[in-house]
């Protein structure tokens, strides 16, 4: 059976994914882990990890975990926020569902900027948070 963090990972991918938007910038390389679970072959690209997070005491059937996103690019950092832009759009502050779930996706910081010189890429690295209802 797919835990919660599983299941938020899973709606993460499919709204992304099934965005034009995005597909038009990424196409399908809209990748689950962290910046070294990939090899990415081409980009611009974008990643996403779910870490661990709360679950409220008063309220069992309630998680905050938490969700790192980088975008990649060899162009720019312009291109890395035409990308972020289009996944906060189809993200942020959304309503996703999965297996009884209701996953709520909030951005928690603006886009940090850097540049990883042995590859040749500008990134942006941006922090969220997420809230996992069971409604079963």
């Amino acid at each position: 059976m797919a835990s919660d963090e599983q299941k938020a990972r899973i709606a993460i991918l499919r709204t992304v994914l099934a965005d034009s938007t995005v597909k038009s910038l990424i196409s399908n390389r809209f990748y689950p882990g962290g910046p070294g679970a990939f090899v990415a072959t081409k980009y611009p690209c974008a990643c996403f990890r779910l870490g661990s997070g709360a679950v409220d005491p008063d309220v069992e059937i309630y998680k905050k975990p938490n969700l790192g996103i980088w975008v990649w690019s060899k162009r720019s950092y312009d291109e890395d926020y035409e990308i972020y832009d289009a996944i906060f759009a189809v993200l942020h502050n959304q309503l996703l569902t999965q297996d009884n779930r209701n996953i709520v996706c909030k951005a928690d910081s603006t886009p940090i900027e850097a540049y990883e010189p042995a590859e040749n890429t500008f990134y942006l690295n941006v922090s969220w948070g997420i809230r996992i209802l069971d409604n079963s």
